[in-house]
């Protein structure tokens, strides 16, 4: 459950969390991905790693720069 009528959390604020960030006409707005590094995370960023590469999406960083996240994890 997120403090933000407009935001779905999946995940614990305190470790690995998405967030997905909504206008008012329910439009997705944004979505953040926080890992806590101090917990196991390979899988997940296993995970990321594939599905960005089967649905061609790209990630950004805080910067609005592309992101390379191939080999990130090794």
């Amino acid at each position: 459950k997120s403090w933000s009528e407009s935001i779905d959390l999946y995940g614990d604020l305190d470790s690995h969390c998405l967030e997905v960030m909504f206008d008012e006409n329910n439009i997705v707005l944004s979505v953040n991905l926080r890992l806590d590094f101090s917990a196991e995370y390979k899988v997940i960023l296993d995970f990321i790693e594939s599905f960005c590469k089967k649905n061609n999406f790209i990630i950004l960083t805080d910067k609005l720069e592309v992101f390379n996240i191939e080999g990130q994890n090794e």
